[in-house]
């Protein structure tokens, strides 16, 4: 069973500590990072761009480098801790006995931040998933900088019948908002000029029914 962690980061310390909690529960790891920086340590793969082409362009090119050496892609930020109760192999298993094609999207639900319910912010995404989603072409629709399409994730999933929230697994999302939580970083003081436009767009995908979420044919 292959589980891999894969996000995008410019942070190398919290990278780094990040996928040390990964790997020790056994996932392989991936990160995008910008062309020249350290790659973090306890990293398998890596990808340099001279240019951020935003989280969910970032995911796309993850999963397409990561290929078929991956089961199971699970996604979500350098301030995520796996569970640590469940190794990889094991909620692996319970994924495919789930979804016995892989095509389908878990989303741990246990951490209790807020709002949790209505996105996918930490999702395991099958193989069939990654294959067939978007008509075969990407696994989170690509138009998105870096909000939104966790949302449109989980109503896509949903509609299609193949989201599986988990409430007994939690991934901590050490989040900025929470009351102890760490101070927002300049990138994301920055990134938040794209809110507005992604928002904007998920609205009115989501009016026209996410034209282009059907999948291809099995």
């Amino acid at each position: 069973m292959n589980v891999w962690y894969a996000v995008c980061s410019i942070n190398e310390k919290r990278c780094t500590q990040c996928f040390a909690a990964w790997k020790a529960m056994g996932y392989r790891t991936a990160v995008l990072l910008d062309k020249g920086k350290p790659v973090p340590q306890n990293t398998d793969l890596h990808i340099e761009e001279s240019v951020w082409p935003g989280y969910y362009q970032s995911f796309i090119k993850l999963c397409k480098t990561i290929g078929d050496a991956a089961d199971i892609v699970v996604t979500g930020g350098d301030d995520i801790t796996p569970d640590f109760k469940n190794r990889a192999d094991k909620i692996g298993k319970e994924f495919f006995e789930h979804f016995p094609d892989g095509f389908g999207v878990m989303q741990p639900t246990g951490d209790d931040m807020p709002g949790r319910y209505e996105i996918c912010p930490s999702p395991w995404i099958g193989s069939g998933w990654i294959r067939r989603a978007y008509g075969g072409k990407h696994p989170v629709w690509p138009e998105y900088f870096g909000f939104f399409g966790d949302e449109e994730l989980k109503n896509v999933s949903e509609k299609l019948g193949v989201l599986w929230r988990r409430d007994d697994l939690i991934q901590y999302h050490d989040h900025w908002s929470r009351k102890d939580g760490p101070k927002k970083t300049d990138y994301q003081i920055k990134n938040d000029g794209y809110w507005k436009a992604d928002e904007t767009l998920f609205h009115a995908r989501k009016a026209e029914g996410f034209p282009g979420h059907e999948p291809l044919i099995a």
